[in-house]
């Protein structure tokens, strides 16, 4: 009798430890999730991007755009916008229309030099630049290029210049850029001319926006560009 009763109470013990040991099975849900299972994001909150940081767009060079009629100036020389607009024919006429945009005619412009080629297309403009200078400026018209449709071209002629109370020819072959030759600019004379620059490629429309980049002496001898929009 004393045999069976130690053996179970041997047996209660040995079934006491079995249940007090756990296991740490597959169905603990205390054991942590590891591994292939991990979860835990390292986004930003709220699972988006970080708002903190720039764009694209802001991480570029703010441009400063200029309108005609501005006035933009260096410490020697100054410079105004006075017109622009695109253009496939230009006036051969020597008035005060000289130079001026007009409607082509197939028969009329026949022998007109200013007539932009098909597949090409001027950007005409007029401005006006004074020396601000204590002597005289003796150099090169302001360097222009011309902005449409990601083409960009500095194929630059002046041709027309007011004198007087009209537009008179500078003397200048329309055919050969504008920086081929110099200029005189006397202290606090201002100056006014006509010229367009040759685009290698067709507008879509004559109003269509498009960006004329000046380019103005310092008397450091570096240069400042100004960006006018247009259309």
């Amino acid at each position: 009798m004393k045999k069976l009763l130690a053996l179970m109470l041997a047996a209660a013990l040995a079934l006491s430890l079995v249940a007090c040991s756990g296991g740490g099975g597959a169905g603990d849900n205390n054991t942590p999730s590891g591994g292939n299972g991990d979860t835990t994001s390292t986004d930003t909150p709220g699972g988006g991007e970080d708002d903190s940081a720039p764009t694209e767009e802001e991480s570029k060079e703010k441009v400063e755009y200029y309108k005609i009629g501005d006035t933009v100036s260096t410490d020697i020389i100054e410079f105004t916008l006075d017109e622009a607009e695109l253009a496939v024919a230009l006036s051969n006429t020597v008035d005060e229309n000289y130079f001026q945009p007009k409607e082509y005619d197939p028969q009329r412009d026949a022998q007109n030099p200013l007539v932009a080629a098909k597949g090409h297309t001027y950007a005409t403009f007029s401005y006006t630049i004074c020396n601000l200078d204590r002597t005289n400026y003796n150099g090169q018209l302001p360097f222009v290029t011309a902005e449409y449709k990601d083409t960009t071209s500095n194929k630059q002629v002046d041709g027309a210049e007011y004198k007087g109370d009209t537009w008179i020819t500078t003397g200048n072959n329309p055919t050969s850029p504008v920086y081929s030759w110099r200029f005189v600019l006397d202290v606090g004379i201002e100056r006014s001319f006509r010229s367009f620059i040759d685009i290698p490629v067709e507008a879509d429309n004559l109003t269509d926006e498009f960006l004329l980049n000046i380019e103005l002496p310092v008397s450091d001898g570096t240069t400042s560009i100004y960006t006018y929009k247009i259309g």
